[in-house]
């Protein structure tokens, strides 16, 4: 049996004739003259192949956003001290069944462990020795969604001169938006020498209807500023 041999040929469709060979070194305009328009006008060829003038330019992003990424400032500049409060409450107002130190609490299925106030009722810590301008911050979350709401107060004492830095009234009967955990964050600003004294202190609604006036709060914790260097 006779066997022919047959030239090879490069079919149409193939890598090489989207970039001729003889073509490739001559630069890149040569090269991608049957290129299209592509989706959303990325430079594609015919059959799909992005331009290498899109490659060379992806792999320069992606070096930089590398270069970028490891790169960082002194881990110093920038930081926050944190210090956590929980546990360190205790009752001045109210009966002992108006206040749980430390308890769990869920709302929309986020389970935080929390201390627990129930109206009327104040819980004080004391924050002599600590120093400096920052926030304070918790979490917040009625744990009941009926009455007609309460008022939680937020004092600083400093040297005995009391000052409200929050006043928040909470209705979940009413406010679908007061049925969840709410971040409350307020500044602080006060020196290490002095005598200071934090206060969280919970009150009726406007109708006296002490029923459900339950307050969760969450994480409680003072955010001090460090100077920079």
């Amino acid at each position: 049996m006779h066997l022919r041999k047959r030239a090879f040929a490069a079919p149409k469709n193939s890598f090489e004739s989207c970039y001729p060979v003889e073509k490739y070194n001559s630069g890149f305009m040569e090269c991608c003259t049957k290129r299209r328009r592509g989706f959303h006008g990325f430079s594609r060829t015919r059959h799909g192949m992005v331009c290498p003038r899109i490659m060379t330019a992806g792999f320069l992003i992606g070096l930089v956003a590398y270069h970028a990424a490891c790169v960082r400032a002194p881990e110093h500049v920038g930081q926050s001290h944190t210090i956590d409060l929980a546990g360190r409450f205790c009752l001045v107002e109210g009966v002992s069944e108006s206040f749980q130190a430390s308890s769990a609490a869920a709302r929309n299925g986020e389970k935080k462990d929390a201390m627990i106030l129930v109206a009327p009722v104040a819980v004080i810590a004391s924050l002599t020795g600590i120093g400096g301008r920052g926030w304070l911050e918790c979490m917040a979350a009625p744990v009941f969604n009926v009455g007609d709401g309460f008022v939680l107060e937020v004092v600083l004492s400093r040297d005995g001169r009391e000052e409200v830095i929050s006043r928040r009234f909470f209705d979940p009967g009413r406010l679908k938006s007061d049925r969840r955990w709410m971040p409350l964050s307020m500044p602080i600003d006060f020196m290490e020498s002095e005598a200071v004294e934090l206060r969280f202190k919970l009150a009726g609604g406007p109708q006296g209807d002490l029923v459900a006036d339950w307050l969760a709060i969450a994480s409680p914790r003072i955010v001090l500023e460090r100077p920079q260097p």
